[in-house]
């Protein structure tokens, strides 16, 4: 399989939780598995999984650092695959200026 992605993805060892509003409005707790400037792969448990949420769907995006703080207030991305409990988003935008905000926020995060 060849390699779409264009920015470094960073894996997390710990759970750090965000939260996903489906284009109705609905609210789902999610934890960011690995994350990138533009992008991140998102885990849902089961009773939050998102059912109605497509490929190509909207949706807004409330991240967290490690440490518990918003990294940005609500940032508007785009689901571009899912399988089983996953989804992959798409930011429209980047989060951070520099990897280095990324990787302040995220301290444990290893390259993958």
């Amino acid at each position: 399989m060849d390699e779409r992605r264009r920015y470094q993805r960073y894996q997390l060892d710990q759970e750090v939780s965000c939260e996903v509003l489906s284009g109705e409005g609905t609210s789902y707790k999610a934890y960011l598995y690995d994350i990138s400037s533009n992008g991140a792969r998102l885990k849902f448990e089961e009773n939050q999984y998102p059912y109605e949420m497509a490929v190509g769907d909207v949706v807004n995006v409330y991240n967290y650092s490690q440490g518990g703080d918003y990294i940005d207030e609500r940032m508007t991305a785009q689901a571009v695959w899912y399988s089983d409990s996953y989804y992959g988003i798409e930011y429209d935008g980047s989060i951070v200026k520099t990897m280095d905000k990324l990787l302040k926020a995220y301290p444990t995060a290893k390259p993958i």
